[in-house]
């Protein structure tokens, strides 16, 4: 890697420890879910296969989880996380010099500590950063030609991401394409793993992982998307220019296979094929899963992050075609870059996110090289300039929200007013401040339904009690409550 290449990932590395030092809140409530689950593993080792928890993401997590107070755990795991996404940038670099086989491969690392919503994920506790590890790593292995060790790898992603149990097809054709078929066996392992332990660790077979894969009916509460839902979010996950120069590499990719050597194996195609089908596979997969929602999507554009790693390849892979390319097919490519960004702004129009002014800017920018191609160097500098823009505001702490600094505060005073009583609740940040590991079956309405054998208090709030505790249910219960100062959240007391 050049050494300024190496610098700029130092940087933004280094940028990350800080933003996680000064964060004291998370991106979304499954972010602490995700590292409480983890941290409670020690005392309830049910959560190292829990469903929601993610034994690709809770098993190594739970390895620093544990440390200190729930806020330093917190940083720990957030520490991991920036080792995580160090490691899927050295990866990324390593596979880009296999698969582009040119003087552009340090582009591909670059261009992942580029992409706004991966950095932002990079210093919090989301499965998405976890899952895009295990599948350049299993790229890069295959790239490599390790077969076996790419197998094992690859079998984490469904762990870790559900929709990843569509990569083991396509990677068991690769492997039987070249033959190496005691490989394939291996590509399950990751699933019967956790399907034997599940049960082992105390879970009734009617909680067998494998049954995740059921139609889960239709989840209207979370919405649908439409065609170019995908193509929007992938401006907010990559960044409108990665996004943009990510399909175009991934076609061109393609492509050269495609011409040069598509009946032959060679590892590195292998790593190609990966890469470029990976990319545009996981885009389309995600649209399908939002339109027809019935596995409980949400449409959240991080889904696309596990394909953030293949993504700055193809990255690459687009500089370097584009440079080497004559105006004809600097033409050809800039209409492919032109449909990818009006489709993304038309997709954050009808979803109205944020950033419609870059996918715009984006389109224009493609068109004047298709115009003029010969304007090619100059516009790339405003595309650089773009891309940088759009990734400086994904630079910022996570903060607590005022409804979440709320709950941990009056969980905080409950504890030491009433240092005898259980404090439950069903919002994460009621565990977080109770530091109290929770039962996978006994969560907080369960404890409000029963007998209390010591002194109860629920700290109910708008949004999660809700939908799991609503208000009628709990006061039909004796219960006295206590005076707060917030709207948002009622203390009850049940003695």
């Amino acid at each position: 890697m050049p050494p300024l290449a190496l610098a700029w990932v130092a940087l933004v590395l280094a940028a990350l420890v800080v933003l996680a030092f000064l964060s004291d809140g998370v991106i979304e409530d499954d972010d602490v879910t995700h590292y409480l689950m983890a941290r409670w593993s020690w005392t309830y080792p049910m959560y190292l296969a829990d469903d929601w928890g993610r034994p690709g993401f809770t098993v190594p997590y739970a390895l620093v989880a544990w440390l200190g107070t729930p806020a330093q755990g917190l940083f720990a795991c957030r520490l991991l996380t920036i080792v995580i996404v160090a490691a899927s940038t050295w990866l990324t670099w390593k596979t880009a010099t296999i698969v582009l086989e040119n003087r552009y491969s340090w582009l591909a690392p670059v261009a992942l500590l580029a992409m706004p919503l991966y950095l932002r994920l990079g210093y919090t506790t989301l499965t998405e950063t976890t899952a895009g590890l295990y599948t350049i790593a299993g790229t890069w292995l295959l790239a490599s030609d390790r077969p076996r060790r790419a197998a094992l790898v690859l079998s984490l992603v469904p762990l870790t991401r559900h929709e990843g149990i569509l990569l083991l097809p396509a990677a068991a054709i690769l492997l039987a394409w070249r033959g190496s078929w005691s490989s394939l066996p291996l590509l399950l392992f990751g699933e019967i793993a956790w399907n034997l332990a599940k049960p082992a660790l105390g879970y009734p077979l009617s909680e067998l992982p494998i049954l995740r894969f059921a139609g889960r009916g239709d989840p209207g509460h979370l919405g649908y998307g439409g065609p170019l839902h995908y193509l929007g979010a992938g401006a907010q996950a990559f960044g409108i220019v990665p996004l943009m120069l990510g399909v175009v590499g991934a076609i061109a990719l393609l492509r050269r296979w495609w011409r040069d050597d598509r009946f032959r194996y060679r590892p590195a195609l292998a790593g190609l094929l990966l890469c470029a089908g990976g990319l545009l596979s996981l885009i389309a997969i995600q649209t399908v899963l939002f339109m027809i929602n019935t596995h409980e999507s949400g449409g959240y554009a991080r889904f696309l992050l596990p394909a953030a790693p293949w993504a700055a390849v193809c990255v690459a892979a687009a500089i370097s075609t584009f440079a080497d390319a004559d105006h004809a097919t600097r033409r050809q490519l800039a209409l492919v870059a032109m449909v990818v960004a009006g489709g993304a702004s038309l997709g954050i129009w009808f979803d109205g996110w944020s950033p419609w002014p870059f996918a715009m800017s984006g389109l224009i920018v493609a068109a004047l090289i298709m115009v003029r191609p010969s304007w090619t160097p100059r516009l790339a500098a405003a595309l650089a300039g773009l891309a940088a823009v759009q990734m400086a505001i994904a630079f910022r702490p996570h903060r607590l929200l005022d409804h979440q600094r709320t709950v941990v505060d009056v969980v905080e005073t409950l504890r030491r007013e009433h240092p005898d009583a259980h404090v439950v609740g069903d919002n994460p940040w009621t565990d977080f401040a109770a530091d109290v590991a929770r039962h996978p079956y006994f969560w907080a309405p369960n404890d409000w339904r029963r007998p209390p054998s010591l002194p109860l208090i629920y700290v109910w709030d708008a949004d999660h009690s809700m939908v799991n505790l609503p208000l009628d249910d709990l006061t039909a219960l004796p219960h006295r409550e206590l005076a707060t100062d917030d709207a948002y959240v009622r203390v009850f007391d049940r003695h």
